[in-house]
């Protein structure tokens, strides 16, 4: 096509206004003045690198930049705007949007059992269209290992398989044959079986082919005229590694569509928009555990104001890459590169292709060597007065912090996090303001504890902890729905600047970049209590498992218990709380015990995939580094220290004193690992807190 023509088509998806322009060389971009500088430096790139393909930037109403590169299309010419790809997984994003429109009409729901569509199919257990969407099935990828999905008649399948000619039925056998890598919701695999078995469903719920379904619903409403789904012979971009083989047969739903990067931005701004599926719908699709529903990255993308939600494509013979900044109440930009190549090199130029563009869309990340000419003076009040409260205890090796405002955990519930990375780049986002918080979990501590009753009636909650790397910090936060709070954290999971563990003896908190870092630590929240006397505290114990139920919202590691402690007032409302949350997939080594004002106490473990309420028939309840559940004769690590506290009790009726249960407290710790006790009196909302290893000051809070 001429090049006017392709003008002609670039303003249309313009907003018909006629700023843009082709430049020479196969480059059309904006004459807008506040692109200039980007248009120059794309410029300058596309000369520069050897990139290959095609190459589209743009915004919801102005086309920025569009262009070819070196590659040929199968007329000869320099590829356009216009030529043809395979777009490989981004596939994967058409085909959950369409499970998700239909969710929204009410003819599936993504907690339907896939065993409604695939009633055969008894190794699925209690696998649902939500773990087919989020890559949590465990179903082993037919087109990566098609050995083990098809076991021994793989060599004989073979031909037929990468032709498209083995029948869905025949490959549904095989798939109710082959065992699961994992539990279905008990971890995160990619698989594109997952992806194939939605196009099966959707054929089934519409009784129409999932060819028909992508052109009625996506191709031909958005006007993507040179997109095709299931279709041979119209990839109009000739492959450059190795001879063409197409994919199209063997990958339906989860690699089939051929489009060009002016269709894969009509469909990205309208469903961006709103205009295919709700805003409801896009957040649920949003959620990334850590897949989302067809779309990869997180979107607390890390260090800018701008998310990022985006996937990629590789077949044979291809690569495409849909990348779209966005953010609520901002433009959105959307970066698109489609190219004959799928190797290293092609990768590495798109990395590069990103550092460039970045800083213009989006704040920049700060990197660790920046840190330290950075003054760590942030645009929100609070947190530089949060940062400034960080005082040492005279004398003792721990810290108190007083949090000011908020530290966005009600965004923090919308998302959840699946696993330390998750919260990484949710916390460089909504605390940090692009500072690349560098922390780390050394999570192994052990612990022991107890509630019990004073003379006066008062019940208290009473917790040591013990961790051969340490640096105790208290943390005093208030928030609208349980008041004020108190929380003790292990501040070393903040504090990554050198390798060596002696290098941690101290915070050194006339360092910006130290103090700045206390943002983070209520996600790190080891025992709390908040104003309704509601309290927690943690212990390690191996051979937990944690939940499979892929309908909660995992929370990461510590920061289920500060949810807890900010959201619930009681032990009823906490476990209220734990049907709607759970620990993530990388937390089995952990199980906790709450306990209220009203003498309310539970254990909270996690075995075999389901969470277990422990009570004590006894006025007194014990916790130490086992579990609990079905072990009658308590074996396990710390049954000296559990049958210490036990003993003790049985003997005095459960009733103990503030002294005397620092001193048992005291008593059990293991040499050498002590880091901190603490006694909660839920009765009268006041904790009392002695730090190792001397345990020489006791340190009183009162939180009404």
């Amino acid at each position: 096509m001429k090049k006017e023509s392709i003008l002609r088509v670039l303003i249309n998806l313009n907003s018909g206004v006629s700023d843009i322009a082709y430049a020479g060389e196969h480059i059309w971009h904006s004459q807008k003045a506040e692109y200039a500088e980007l248009t120059d430096k794309l410029t300058a790139f596309v000369h520069s690198e050897n990139i290959r393909g095609t190459l589209l930037l743009a915004a919801d109403s102005d086309i920025i930049w569009a262009s070819g590169s070196r590659s040929k299309d199968i007329h000869g010419e320099i590829v356009s705007p216009l030529t043809t790809y395979e777009i490989g997984s981004v596939t994967k994003s058409f085909t959950a949007t369409l499970i998700m429109k239909l969710a929204e009409e009410g003819r599936l729901s993504i907690w339907d059992n896939v065993r409604k569509f695939l009633p055969k199919y008894e190794k699925a257990g209690d696998m649902r269209i939500f773990n087919l969407l989020h890559m949590s099935s465990g179903i082993v990828d037919a087109h990566l290992n098609p050995t083990i999905f098809f076991g021994s008649d793989w060599e004989q399948l073979e031909k037929t398989f990468w032709a498209g000619e083995l029948p869905d039925e025949v490959y549904l056998e095989y798939l109710y044959k082959c065992d699961l890598n994992f539990v279905s919701g008990t971890n995160f695999e990619y698989s594109n079986t997952n992806y194939r078995l939605l196009a099966l469903i959707l054929e089934m719920v519409t009784g129409r082919t999932y060819k028909e379904l992508m052109y009625d619903t996506f191709f031909t409403p958005l006007g993507m005229t040179a997109t095709s789904a299931g279709t041979l012979g119209d990839v109009t971009s000739v492959p450059e590694t190795g001879s063409y083989i197409s994919e199209t047969s063997v990958a339906k739903g989860a690699g089939d569509i051929h489009s060009n990067v002016l269709d894969l931005l009509k469909f990205d701004r309208a469903f961006f928009a709103g205009q295919i599926v709700g805003e409801k719908t896009l957040d649920t699709m949003f959620q990334f555990y850590p897949y989302g529903c067809g779309w990869r990255g997180w979107k607390r993308y890390p260090g800018g104001d701008y998310d990022l939600i985006c996937h990629g494509g590789g077949t044979i013979s291809y690569r495409t890459q849909n990348y779209v900044f966005c953010k609520p109440g901002q433009p959105r930009y959307y970066l698109i590169f489609m190219s004959p190549r799928i190797d290293d090199e092609v990768d590495d130029i798109f990395d590069k292709l990103l550092d460039l563009t970045e800083p213009y869309i989006r704040c920049p990340i700060i990197e660790a060597e920046e840190q330290e000419k950075y003054n760590f003076r942030f645009k929100d009040e609070n947190k530089n007065k949060t940062m400034d409260s960080l005082r040492k205890f005279p004398n003792e090796n721990a810290y108190e912090i007083t949090y000011y405002g908020d530290y966005a955990l009600d965004e923090y519930l919308k998302c959840g996090a699946a696993d330390e990375w998750a919260m990484l780049e949710f916390q460089t986002e909504h605390l940090y303001e692009g500072v690349r918080n560098d922390f780390f979990y050394q999570y192994r501590h052990n612990c022991s504890g107890f509630t019990a009753r004073n003379a006066e009636g008062d019940f208290l909650l009473c917790h040591n902890l013990d961790n051969p790397k340490k640096l105790p910090g208290v943390t005093l936060a208030e928030n609208a729905v349980t008041g004020k709070t108190i929380g003790l954290s292990n501040l070393l999971y903040y504090y990554r600047f050198d390798t060596e563990w002696d290098k941690f003896a101290d915070l050194t908190v006339d360092k910006p970049v130290n103090r700045a870092r206390v943002l983070g630590v209520p996600y790190e929240m080891q025992d709390g209590m908040n104003a309704h006397g509601l309290a927690l505290v943690t212990f390690t114990a191996s051979g937990t498992e944690v939940e499979s139920d892929g309908r909660k919202i995992p929370l990461c590691y510590y920061s289920l218990y500060r949810a807890i402690i900010d959201r619930c007032k009681n032990v009823k409302e906490a476990l209220e709380f734990l049907e709607h949350y759970t620990m993530s997939p990388a937390d089995n080594y952990s199980h906790f015990q709450i306990a209220d004002a009203s003498g309310d106490s539970a254990i909270i473990e996690y075995v075999g995939g389901e969470m277990k309420i422990l009570r004590s028939d006894k006025p007194y309840q014990v916790c130490s580094n086992f579990l609990i559940y079905n072990n009658p004769e308590m074996e396990g690590f710390g049954k000296d220290r559990y049958l210490a506290y036990q003993e003790y009790l049985d003997a005095h009726d459960g009733i103990v004193d503030e002294d005397t249960a620092f001193r048992l407290l005291h008593e059990n710790h293991i040499p050498g690992d002590e880091d901190y006790s603490v006694v909660f009196n839920l009765t009268k909302r006041t904790a009392a807190v002695e730090f190792a290893p001397d345990f020489a000051v006791r340190h009183g809070y009162r939180l009404l």
